[in-house]
Order: C-alpha cells, then structure tokens, then sequence
C-alpha cells in the first residue's frame, strides 16, 4: 500500500497522538480521499483490529479497498449469519455487534475504527463503543458535525487530523465543482424544521411538484446533457416522480432508496452507463463510489452541511477524462430557513457571478 502525502500526515499525526497516551481519536478526510486506505494502514500497527460500519454497502467498500491494500490479510465479519473474530481484520455491522456484545471479550481488539463517526451517538454505538477497552479508539468521517448539533466528545478526546473538502481539491485530490445557483419559485415556507433540518414530510408535498421537477429536467437538458448524474431527493416519491420526468423528456433515468431489493443491479447498471440520471433517496450519501459521475443535482433542500458535504462529494472524485464536476444547486424560496448551498458551502456570503 502506497499513501498519499496527506494520509501519511494523517498516520504520522494519530500515531504520535497515540504515543502520548490518547486513545480516542478523530480524524477527518472528504469523500474520496482515502479514509479506508488510511484506517488499513494503521491498522497494521495493531494485531487485531475491528471495523464498524452501519450499512452493508459500507462493509462491502471496506472488504474491497482492505483486499486490494493487503491482498494476503485475513478478514473476519461480525454480520448477520456470521460470528469470525479471530480473524486479525475483523469488519462489523454495529447492529449485530450490539447483540453479541456477551460473546466478545472488552478487551479483544487492539484497534476499533469507527466509519462515518458522526453517526457514534446512537445508542447501538454507544454500548458498542462502551463495550470494548482497545488500545486506540480511531473514528473516521468526512463530515464530523451533526445537523443535530450532538457532541462527540465523549467518545473522541481530539481531532488528530483534519483536511476540508477546498484543501482536497486544491491539492488535486478531487476534481474542481463548478456550481451553477438555479432559481425556482417553490415556497418552503411552510415546512418545518425538525431535529437540525427539514421536516421530510413537510419538504415532500412542497417540492415534489411537477413544475419543480420538470423545471430540474429541463435545467439539466439545458446545462448537462452530455453528463452523467446522481440526483438527490426527499423521497421515495420524490425520486420516483423525477425518473419519470426525465424519462418523459428522453433522458434514461431510474430511481433507487434503501429499501429497494433491486439496488445492487441498479447501482451496476448505472456504472456501467446504462442509464445517465440515478435519483436517490438516503442511500447514495456514504459508502458509493461511482467517479464517472460528473454532475451532482441538489433536488432536496437541506440545513445539514454534513448532508449537502456528503452528497456534494459523490461527484468529486477523480476519474480518466473528467475535468471537473457540475453542482446543479436548485435554490427554492426560504425566508424561514438557512439553507445550505454550494457557495454557502465553500464561504461566500452569495452566489459568485
């Protein structure tokens, strides 16, 4: 395994950190530039290490970047139907962990890397984390803050290492966004904030509307034709309805969500270019890794950075051929509410000409 500079900072950072007696750490990297690969390496430092995840799709990224770092590495999992431990890497899905917390010593594992750690505070993690006494607790995120405003503090005493999404692409590990402010005359007035953000249910009937989403069909025949694109929405609805307003329009689309029982295929398809518009509802935001996407389409109003962070990232990483990537930030009326947008994002206080 190769790192690059940055994560050999990062390495360098937690390790000495380390030395000097703290033994929860963060450390933060945007989508696309090595957190895996990093947390793989150091794990090598450590004769057993368990990776937690909480979706399947994370397990299965982490299984294939540890197999290409260090193709010889046994791998252990802890999922549903399977209980390996002895393994030296052991990949965990924090559901299943929190059931077989009595068939694991505390003290079993010298490394415990938390994926996506923003999500650390649910319970499940919590009597996760409580559980285990390991020589280094290392959460990784690209989005450490929660639209909720929860504290990780408790279970990570510093931030080891930190890159920000502009010193990534300035460095040329992500390709350069281009934005582009879409103004529509949907009011969101009337929908209420819940829990840090929009209120799903209120944000649906607002703006799953067919003017909005044939507004978005024809901004995108307008300005990415020739591009490949993930487009995030509210819900299920919401995604439904706009691949069938592209489709309407002659622009091959589909829609997925989390619950889909065809989502694998779905995801192959899209990467192999069968179809170029992929809506989706809450399951492409962590743990996709599709860099031929070259257009980003912000469907969903949110106030969450670390959300609009996440997706805005899906379409950052690097790819032959792909110069940059287009953010299609469609900006409804809402006086009530701070949103997030691309250049809110990136530190203007409006959108550049």
């Amino acid at each position: 395994m190769k790192l690059r500079p940055h994560q050999l900072d990062a390495k360098s950072a937690i390790l000495a950190k380390l030395d000097q007696g703290i033994t929860s750490q963060l450390a933060c990297l945007p989508t696309g530039c090595g957190k895996t690969y990093l947390a793989t390496s150091i794990s090598e430092s450590f004769q057993r290490t368990l990776f937690i995840a909480h979706r399947q799709e994370l397990i299965a990224q982490t299984v294939a970047t540890v197999q290409r770092a260090s193709p010889d590495r046994q791998i252990g999992y802890v999922v549903q139907g399977q209980h390996d431990i002895e393994a030296p890497f052991v990949v965990g899905m924090v559901q299943t962990l929190a059931n077989r917390l009595h068939k694991i010593p505390p003290d079993w594992f010298d490394l415990i890397v938390i994926d996506e750690c923003h999500h650390a505070t649910a319970k499940t993690y919590r009597s996760v984390c409580d559980h285990f006494q390991p020589k280094l607790r290392l959460g990784i995120s690209a989005s450490p803050e929660r639209s909720d405003g929860a504290d990780l503090s408790h279970l990570f005493s510093e931030i080891s290492f930190q890159m920000s999404l502009p010193e990534a692409i300035d460095s040329g590990y992500l390709v350069k966004p281009i934005a582009r402010q879409l103004l529509t005359s949907c009011s969101l007035d009337g929908v209420r904030a819940m829990a840090g953000d929009l209120n799903e249910r209120d944000l649906g009937v607002a703006v799953d509307i067919p003017e909005r989403n044939s507004f978005i069909v024809q901004k995108f025949k307008e300005h990415a034709s020739n591009r490949k694109a993930i487009c995030f929405c509210v819900n299920i609805a919401h995604g439904r309805n706009l691949a069938a307003a592209f489709n309407a329009a002659g622009i091959k689309a589909e829609s997925v969500a989390g619950d889909d029982p065809d989502c694998a295929d779905k995801l192959a398809r899209f990467a192999a270019g069968e179809f170029q518009v992929l809506a989706s509802c809450m399951v492409l935001t962590k743990g996709y890794d599709c860099p031929s996407v070259d257009c980003v389409i912000m469907a969903r109003p949110t106030k969450s950075r670390s959300l609009y962070c996440q997706q805005l990232g899906r379409g950052l990483r690097l790819f032959d051929g792909k110069a940059d990537c287009l953010i299609m930030d469609f900006v409804d009326v809402a006086s009530r509410h701070s949103l997030i947008s691309a250049w809110r994002f990136f530190g203007y206080d409006a959108a550049p000409a």
